[in-house]
């Protein structure tokens, strides 16, 4: 890993930062005159990524800095399994997103993006997806669509699609009153998408999520989320291909935002 790219994510995890998962990786939108910024921490019990399992124990902290509509996203993931080890990250993704409602549709949301994954101290070799997606803030559910176009190693499509229900106020701690999110996603992978990740030579619909989180607001800047995570891998020849096809984990994430 560059050295620079120690010293960043070293700083941020001391900071304290922003709750991004790799297989969802969000910018948080800001709006304003001047640029504002948030540090996220977030460690999970298993990393899993669009349903399969990349690790046990993920310590991921990330940075997000955001002008108006754009948001730059810096994330990382390291293992912590092996305490007898130094923690070493093994990936790190860079993403650039643009985000605005459609002038024609009213609630539609339409972003734009790309994202380059980077694997230091690993095997895996860099890679870049393009994606555009929308999200629909109007209809019950709150429901979403959004596509990834691998354009270097993988050179194929995933497609997901989400819905999310907030339970507003729903429980009380700390002196406030808490929400309770509810997520659920699906995925489906082109041919060569599922050639290149599982050695399947067809497309397929992948996987599917179900979360619940919990954002507990420490203090104005300060956001503690405790959350449950299901995945299971839907395809047969994918869950053969695989072995490990059902993942219940849990995450925990503190974020500081300016």
């Amino acid at each position: 890993m560059k050295n620079w790219q120690v010293i960043v994510m070293l700083l941020v995890s001391l900071l304290g930062c922003a709750d991004i998962k790799a297989d969802e990786v969000r910018p948080i939108p800001f709006e304003g005159v001047y640029p504002t910024y948030s540090y996220g921490i977030n460690y999970v019990s298993e990393y899993v990524w669009r349903g399969q399992k990349i690790q046990d124990d993920g310590f991921q902290p990330s940075i997000n800095i955001s002008y108006q509509n754009l948001t730059a996203c810096l994330w990382g993931n390291a293992q912590v399994e092996d305490r007898s080890e130094d923690t070493e990250f093994n990936e790190v993704n860079y993403m650039l997103e643009y985000k605005d409602y459609l002038s024609f549709a009213d609630g539609v949301v339409y972003n734009i993006g790309v994202i380059y994954y980077d694997f230091p101290n690993t095997k895996f070799q860099s890679t870049t997806e393009i994606y555009t997606g929308l999200t629909f803030e109007n209809i019950i559910f709150s429901p979403s669509i959004i596509w990834y176009q691998d354009i270097d190693e993988v050179n194929g499509s995933y497609i997901g699609l989400a819905a999310q229900h907030v339970f507003t106020d729903a429980i009380g701690t700390l002196g406030n009153t808490c929400d309770i999110i509810l997520d659920s996603t699906i995925g489906y992978g082109s041919k060569s998408y599922n050639r290149s990740y599982f050695g399947v030579n067809s497309s397929a619909l992948n996987d599917f999520g179900l979360a619940v989180t919990v954002p507990v607001a420490l203090n104005e800047d300060w956001t503690l989320s405790p959350s449950l995570v299901y995945n299971r891998l839907l395809d047969g020849d994918i869950q053969s291909s695989v072995g490990d096809n059902d993942h219940l984990y849990f995450g925990i994430s503190l974020i500081k935002k300016y």
